[in-house]
């Protein structure tokens, strides 16, 4: 099911404007905003054409803000999802390029870590 608030969060989040967003997918402003808006609902091409570009975008872009921290809130109180430093959108970034056998096996690691680390704070 498509996820209208998702969708536009990700390309606020990859600092995609949306007329940008909508020449790269091959479709008007208008009907950009009303996917975004939940008035309508993209095909599964232009969802993968989506995807792709911000996919490209967020791994094209250093995310250096003023700050340390990049706020989804503050790029659009629609967004206020989480807020993430550079580091854990770069993380976020490579794991997305991880084939999924890498991925299993790191979310692995990261449990038996975390594991370790609540034995050792007690």
């Amino acid at each position: 099911m498509f996820n209208a608030k998702r969708f536009k969060c990700a390309r606020i989040a990859a600092h995609i404007e949306a007329d940008t967003m909508a020449r790269n997918v091959g479709v008007s402003l208008a009907t950009l905003q009303k996917w975004e808006q939940g008035e309508g609902v993209p095909t599964l091409l232009q969802i993968t054409k989506s995807v792709a570009f911000i996919n490209v975008a967020i791994a094209r872009t250093s995310w250096q803000a003023t700050s340390s921290e990049v706020s989804l809130e503050q790029l659009s109180p629609t967004c206020a999802v989480a807020s993430l430093d550079s580091d854990e959108v770069e993380l976020i970034a490579d794991y997305r390029r991880m084939p999924r056998q890498s991925r299993i096996i790191l979310r692995g690691m990261i449990r038996d870590i975390t594991a370790a680390q609540k034995v050792t704070s007690r």
